[in-house]
């Protein structure tokens, strides 16, 4: 995740790196998403790692074109592997808001917390035995 924090920050750090990076995006016909790491807000972990692995192309060839020494990491199968894998936290994220809000009560919420126990055990099950449908981002 560090590395991550540090391939985005390095793009959003300067305006003109984002800018060329979202120029990049334009060109190659895909859809720009913003960028951005937020270290107060934890549910952004699971946005950015999303956002990352959606323009892993876009962000490979701006990294080589800037030589940045994480550029090789896009190399890396066992990398992009995790990297994938941390992608599990948009899936928190979306336990985590489905939870808040009007009309939840302890058995509602303590109902959507066992579903989620028993969808982890169920991916787990999967991921032993090498499908991987239900992380879309691994295939």
């Amino acid at each position: 995740m560090q590395e991550v924090v540090s391939i985005v920050n390095f793009i959003k750090g300067s305006a003109l790196n984002s800018r060329l990076f979202e120029q990049l995006c334009v060109d190659f016909g895909s859809e720009f998403k913003h960028l951005f790491y937020s270290n107060v807000r934890w549910l952004s972990r699971g946005k950015v790692l999303r956002r990352l692995v959606d323009l892993r192309t876009e962000v490979h060839i701006f990294l080589n074109e800037k030589k940045h020494q994480l550029a090789i990491r896009f190399h890396e199968k066992p990398w992009m592997l995790k990297v994938c894998y941390l992608d599990l936290l948009t899936s928190f994220n979306e336990l985590n808001t489905s939870m808040q809000g009007r009309d939840q009560n302890i058995i509602v919420l303590s109902e959507k917390i066992s579903a989620f126990k028993e969808k982890l055990q169920l991916w787990k099950g999967k991921l032993s035995r090498g499908k991987t449908g239900a992380f879309p981002s691994l295939t």
